[in-house]
């Protein structure tokens, strides 16, 4: 830089100019910035000297030169001879600039910790026949936002998605350690992270080490590296470049212990801040000007660093790393317009900054102790309600990701509490009705109650008891209650956290204390009385007030809940009519009572309902036909012309959720035809079916036992331009492969899948358990628990479909693990009896009456009474009834042999099971005993006779005989499995023909089985000999 400006002097004392246009003409010549004059001089140089001297004629031939020809000659030779100086400075003199910004990149890059590493791509059968190949040795895993970490881990090497609780420790690789990991990253994260490096790896000679987060790798062709953030993603780029290359780039991140050490402030123009560029590549406070406000003095301090500044359009936050950027931020917004600043403090300035919110202080004020002077506490509500609206959401979809963990407006709304708790503020209305709501849209309802009570000073339930509520902040301040906050907007959400809780005593309570009916009771509590209101009361509840309660008792499924709602809807004043206690009814009210009658199928109350809206006055929109449809559809299907009819007439345009709603209807009725001609009115009437109408009509069409047709009609829209957009959703290609699964086709179900990862589409819980499904129906057990281990948090009904995979390839222990597992509380006591009949199935076809013991015996010992299907599917694995088609009609011939008498002795272990259970056994059980004793012959036949004379004697009868007999009668055997294979030794202990020296049976036998046991029984009695005619 020296030598530059060496060039420029000799430049300026060679010229010797005496013209003052001259020199004015070659001031303007000067550039402005000393890169500036770099690039036009390296520009110059490399074109022709031709065209070096046409450059310097034209530049005589401006005006400004044409007074004094001598002085453009002059202006000429000094521009020669300039130039070869500035040249020959600027070829041997190095870029600062570029040096400056190179080492900004490298000290942020330093800061990140961010490194890149080239490791080698083998075949992982490569690796195993030459040992001496040093292979990747790594494996990742998914980390979603909250610090969730998947179940599922990545070996890098040989492609394998792996459980993470059944891998195991081994000798030489270093895992993952999640609790510090979770130090080290923000709840925000999501991403790849390396879950385990072997050291004798290639992954670990080159740095890598678990916990690393992986940013990118290389692209299939070529060096450019593409962002990661899936693991499905890094196994196609590796599976690809293995086949065009032997190495691939990652580019990694080493985290830092996280400190919560950031936040956030909301200012406006101007910020009254003074910044630097620091050499380690941030921009940093250095101080405040005059026109600083009180929270940038009290909440700022000198040090704190400037990361990220928000973008003009949308409320995404961008980040900075030079003054140049905030100021352009800043000047980009209107005077008066706000602006979100995210600082970092750093550690070594300060101590970690807590979980506390910022408190607002006077600077007169020492202590936080005491109310607030009215002047701050009016500024520390207007504030709180511009932190609370920033972080509200309005949509609704938008609002469900709020919920549980990521319930960003409950924690907003818990710092806003605290803070006006520690400055002993109380809390307006509109404040008020703005934490709540905050809470309520996080399904956090018992926070708003409380917030309420404390703020208010009134007991939340609405009775007479005094509140019992207080929020205590710093140094054990207290919010001050205010009953000026209580107004009908605080007074409705406090209704909806009470709808919200289920607590439909509270919300009637409420109710009649805001109408002043504090003489009244509900359910043992008296109501309260409150400030402001009854007859004469400025506090009179609205109709939203009445909505609201009326909306709860009808959502809840007690029995009295919707006459309850009725009973309110009733009380409502006519619109119209003056004069009432209660508010006027509005379409809301209707809307809400006719919703709720259809949806108990009271379908005749809501048309009345609907006529009588109409008699008043009110106009039905669509809300109101929506909620009617479902009535008109069960009612009567031809209806809904004349529906759509009074729709037209009243100016209701249908949109797609009514037409839906009567597809969905006719589809549960199973009126795929009258659905069908539905469409076709839609199309009509120019409403363009959605995503839901193909999901809908295929899932109708899956219930109505077409399967085919659900595909047909599924890939019609994918071949259509125009509605191939709608299918590309998760829930139709889970329909479609439901349907695949139906018709026994598991190669198109994996078709179906192809395309879904084809399409980014990423398949849910439904779509897994769906493709085992089709691999189950198609006889694949093999390769439908492939499906399964890849799900990496089963329900019932896959862990079901687990299990029956595993009893497909005979794998009944591995089926009993899971069976036991504490993840099988998900399944339904239906699908653990499902479970234990293909359990059963897989243990009797292959002959393995050992373990289909202990699948009975479990089934009993979980206090579980088995079911008809366990039964029937006993009865038909054993083949005990064979078909008489083929014994032409005539009944089957079974003889005695090992595999007939274990059938034998295994229906007798079930029955003996079951009365040790002094459960009942039932009437086909029984009846299969006799009839398959009855086929065998001999010993079975004979056990069997003897089960129908313990059966036919009656326990009263049998305690009658002991009494009379005053002889105690011991039983020969406890079972009868017992008495079958001891019967010669133990037939001599039995006293004659008594019935109570056998084992106990007893028969439960209903009108439907009652033919088939009779039947049985007889099979087994002898007919008397006719006496033989005498001789005369």
């Amino acid at each position: 830089m020296v030598r530059l400006g060496v060039a420029l002097a000799v430049l300026l004392a060679s010229a010797n100019l005496q013209n003052k246009n001259a020199a004015d003409a070659f001031h303007n010549f000067q550039p402005n910035s000393l890169s500036h004059v770099r690039e036009k001089v390296v520009s110059q140089q490399r074109r022709a000297e031709p065209n070096v001297q046409r450059r310097v004629a034209s530049s005589s031939s401006n005006p400004e030169f044409n007074n004094n020809n001598q002085n453009g000659e002059i202006i000429g030779e000094a521009f020669n001879a300039a130039r070869d100086s500035i040249a020959n400075a600027v070829r041997d003199e190095p870029d600062t600039d570029e040096e400056m910004i190179a080492l900004r990149q490298q000290r942020v890059q330093e800061r990140t910790k961010t490194y890149t590493v080239t490791l080698p791509l083998v075949k992982s059968s490569f690796i195993e026949e030459k040992s001496q190949v040093l292979s990747m040795g790594m494996s990742a895993c998914q980390v979603n936002k909250g610090r969730e970490f998947e179940g599922l881990e990545l070996d890098l090497d040989s492609l394998e998605f792996l459980k993470t609780d059944a891998i195991q420790e081994e000798e030489g690789v270093e895992r993952l350690d999640e609790v510090s990991l979770s130090r080290r990253i923000t709840g925000e994260f999501q991403g790849l992270v390396v879950s385990s490096v072997t050291k004798d790896g290639a992954a670990w000679a080159a740095g890598v080490r678990p916990g690393d987060i992986i940013k990118s790798t290389s692209a299939t062709m070529g060096s450019q590296r593409w962002p990661k953030s899936s693991l499905e993603g890094v196994r196609s780029v590796l599976q690809s470049r293995k086949a065009v290359s032997t190495s691939i780039q990652f580019e990694l991140q080493r985290p830092g212990e996280a400190v919560d050490n950031q936040f956030e402030l909301t200012l406006t123009r101007p910020i009254g801040l003074e910044l630097k560029e620091s050499e380690d590549g941030y921009v940093e406070v250095t101080g405040f000007t005059d026109s600083a406000s009180t929270l940038v003095q009290y909440a700022v301090k000198v040090g704190d660093r400037v990361l990220a500044v928000d973008s003009s359009l949308g409320d995404r936050m961008w980040p900075v790393s030079t003054v140049e950027g905030v100021i352009s931020a800043v000047t980009s917004r209107l005077p008066g317009q706000q602006i979100t600043f995210r600082f970092e403090r750093p550690v070594d300035l300060n101590t970690p900054m807590s979980d506390e919110p910022v408190t607002i202080r006077s600077r007169k004020v020492t202590a936080a102790t005491g109310a607030a002077p009215a002047v701050e506490q009016e500024e520390l509500l207007r504030r709180c309600r511009e932190v609370i609206k920033r972080y509200t959401v309005a949509d609704e979809p938008t609002k469900e990701k709020f919920v549980n963990k990521y319930a960003v407006p409950g924690l907003v709304a818990d710092k806003v509490v605290d803070a006006l708790a520690s400055a002993g503020s109380k809390v307006d209305a509109v404040t008020l009705s703005m934490i709540m709501c905050a809470y309520l849209s996080c399904r956090q309802p018992q926070k708003a109650i409380e917030v309420f009570e404390a703020a208010v000073g009134i007991h939340a339930s609405g009775s007479d008891a005094k509140a019992t509520v207080v929020i205590k902040g710093k140094n054990d301040v207290l919010l001050a209650p205010n009953v000026v906050a209580l107004d009908n907007y605080t007074a409705s959400a406090l209704l909806k956290a009470h709808a919200m809780n289920g607590d439909l005593s509270s919300v009637r309570r409420v109710l009649a204390a805001l109408g002043g009916r504090d003489d009244s009771t509900v359910d043992g509590l008296k109501v309260g009385s409150w400030p402001g209101t009854g007859p004469e009361g400025s506090l009179q509840p609205n109709t939203m007030c009445y909505n609201i309660a009326i909306s709860a008792l009808a959502d809840s499924k007690t029995e009295n809940s919707l006459y309850l709602a009725m009973q309110i809807f009733d009380s409502m004043t006519e619109p119209g009519r003056n004069g009432g206690v209660a508010p006027s009814k509005s379409l809301v009210t209707y809307n809400v009572i006719i919703n709720a009658l259809t949806s108990r199928r009271r379908f005749e109350e809501a048309i009345d309902v609907f006529y009588g809206m109409k008699r008043v006055g009110i106009t039905p929109d669509k809300f109101s036909y929506t909620s009617l449809v479902k009535a008109i559809v069960a009612m009567s299907e031809g209806d809904l012309e004349e529906f759509f009819y009074d729709m037209k007439e009243q100016g209701v345009s249908p949109d797609p959720i009514l037409f839906n709603t009567v597809i969905k209807s006719l589809c549960e009725q199973k009126k795929i035809v009258a659905a069908k001609k539905v469409i076709v009115q839609m199309e009509s009437s120019g409403v363009a079916p959605d995503s839901m109408t193909y999901g809908l009509l295929m899932k109708g069409l899956l219930d109505t036992g077409n399967p085919s047709a659900a595909l047909t009609l599924f890939e019609t829209a994918c071949s259509d331009r125009r509605t191939v957009v709608l299918t590309e959703n998760v829930y139709l290609y889970t329909t479609a492969i439901s349907a695949a699964a139906a018709v026994a086709d598991h190669e198109r179900a994996l078709e179906l899948l192809a395309r879904m990862n084809g399409l980014g589409i990423s398949p849910n819980l439904k779509t897994m358990t769906a493709l085992v499904g089709a691999c189950l129906a198609s006889g694949m057990p093999d390769l439908a628990y492939d499906i399964y281990k890849r799900i990496s948090k089963p329900d019932g009904y896959a862990m079901l479909q687990g299990i029956q995979a595993l009893c497909g390839f005979r794998k009944v222990k591995e089926a009993f693990e899971i069976l036991r597992s504490k993840e099988s509380r998900a399944m339904s006591g239906k699908q653990r009896m499902f479970a234990y009949k293909s359990m059963m199935e897989s243990t009797l076809e292959r002959g393995d009456y050992d373990m289909a013991r202990d699948v009975f015996g479990d089934i009993l010992r979980t206090g579980a009474i088995p079911s008809k299907a366990i039964y029937e599917s006993i009865f038909e694995t054993l083949k005990l009834f064979p078909s008489r088609k083929n014994t032409g009609g005539l009944p089957p011939v079974v003889h005695l042999d090992k595999e007939s008498s274990s059938k034998f002795q295994f229906l007798l272990f079930v029955l003996d099971s079951i009365m040790a259970r002094n459960l009942p056994c039932e009437g086909p059980l029984y009846s299969a005993i006799l009839s398959y004793g009855s086929q065998l012959g001999s010993l079975p036949r004979k056990l069997a006779t003897l089960m129908v004379s313990a059966r036919a004697t009656d326990i009263a009868s049998t305690k009658e005989i002991v009494q009379r007999s005053e002889v105690e009668i011991t039983r020969v055997s406890s079972s009868w499995e017992e008495l079958f294979l001891r019967y010669d030794e133990l037939k001599s202990q039995r006293r004659g023909d008594e019935p109570s020296s056998l084992p106990p049976v007893s028969v439960r036998v209903n009108s439907r089985d009652m033919p088939k046991v009779l039947r049985s029984e007889k099979s087994l009695s002898y007919a008397k000999r006719k006496p033989r005619r005498q001789e005369i």
